[in-house]
């Protein structure tokens, strides 16, 4: 069962990062606007998908390379998460202005 680690991680690596992606890159396909209207909305399940995948890629992939990627993209994946939840206390505030 070991040996299914790696590709799984890894698939779930690639699936964080390409939503996370969308977060901040518009979509260059109409067929790609659905994942990124939905992606901000799931920010902080991508945080949490990101930070699963970087423990995967250090306790289940065999080999430096494959670790070092693993972490690499769950940590990128969720550092892009990230930046909605950054920019929503700023988001407030200048809502809460316009609306005084």
């Amino acid at each position: 069962m070991r040996h299914l680690g790696s590709p799984v991680a890894a698939t779930l690596a690639a699936v964080g990062l390409f939503l996370a992606l969308w977060v901040v890159v518009p979509p260059p396909l109409p067929l790609l606007l659905n994942a990124a209207a939905i992606a901000p909305e799931i920010a902080p399940l991508l945080v949490g998908w990101g930070a699963v995948v970087a423990a995967l890629g250090l306790v289940r992939a065999f080999g430096w390379a494959t670790r070092r990627a693993l972490l690499g993209a769950g940590v990128a994946a969720a550092a892009l998460a990230l930046v909605p939840l950054v920019q929503l206390p700023a988001a407030v505030r200048r809502f809460d202005g316009a609306m005084r």
